[in-house]
């Protein structure tokens, strides 16, 4: 990089801002599926593209598309997100439980407003129940989140702390709860960071890009083909209800500590790679 890191968060915070303001408006003037189109590619896509042109001294390099990734490391992350969905389900059902102090019971409201709201939007672009409408949702809710958010959050923000700081978990968490900040959702705050970390050693491991691009878009996409399929009557129980309901504790311990453990065992397994490389 060519550029301080305080100026350079500063210029790239400056970039999403701008980008927010007039793609929001843009999109305003649309539909729910183009408004969201618009806004996730104005948003993240277009900052972080630019951020990395203007910024990075290898584009292609720095934001780690040129490398695919081994399939083993796809295999391995996938193994691990399936491994921590308990976990994941338990922390979703203790973040939607929380409940703010008396004294800021107004705040609470706003933030439990704002999740209902969110949750409409989302509802409305997955009511449909042909195999367009599908199609459809997961460009909208898989396809293009995936690829948008992984350029901002992995290729830039989290490339730009890695560089800067040389601390790897640090930076990953650090970029994973700014991530989750961003999306203004408080009762989904504490999975989001997850997620988010998540992600980010995927990023950080594999090398490539394209390893989060392929687990944001299946994470997406499984939330959206569950839906799509109570819709269609195929599955019984409402997806929405169902993480939280049948979450327990001692599925989300034995899923933490086995997580932890195939991590662990991950980068052990990068680390013995780069040895012999």
């Amino acid at each position: 990089m060519r550029i301080h890191f305080v100026a350079g968060t500063a210029i790239l915070l400056l970039f999403w801002l701008v980008s927010a303001l007039f793609f929001g408006f843009i999109g305003s003037f649309g539909n729910e599926y183009t408004a969201s189109i618009i806004t996730q590619i104005g948003i993240w896509l277009i900052p972080g593209l630019a951020f990395a042109y203007f910024f990075y001294d290898n584009f292609w390099d720095d934001l780690k598309i040129k490398n695919v990734g081994k399939c083993s490391d796809y295999g391995l992350f996938i193994l691990l997100y399936a491994i921590s969905f308990p976990f994941l389900a338990y922390l979703i059902k203790i973040n939607e439980a929380m409940t703010f102090p008396e004294s800021m019971a107004a705040l609470e409201q706003m933030f439990r407003e704002m999740e209902d709201k969110a949750k409409e939007l989302t509802l409305r672009m997955l009511s449909g129940t042909s195999f367009m409408d599908l199609m459809s949702a997961l460009l909208v809710m898989a396809v293009i989140p995936a690829i948008c958010e992984e350029v901002f959050f992995r290729g830039v923000v989290l490339n730009n702390l890695m560089k800067r700081t040389s601390k790897l978990h640090l930076s990953v968490w650090l970029s994973a709860i700014f991530f989750s900040f961003v999306h203004f959702q408080f009762f989904g705050f504490l999975p989001r960071v997850v997620l988010g970390a998540f992600l980010g050693y995927a990023f950080v491991l594999s090398k490539s890009l394209w390893l989060p691009i392929v687990l944001h878009f299946l994470n997406n996409a499984i939330a959206v083909i569950a839906y799509y399929s109570y819709q269609k009557e195929w599955i019984s129980e409402d997806p929405q209800t169902w993480e939280t309901e049948t979450a327990t504790l001692w599925m989300a311990v034995l899923s933490l500590a086995a997580s932890v453990g195939l991590l662990w065992f991950i980068f052990r397994r990068n680390k013995a790679r780069s040895n012999s490389e």
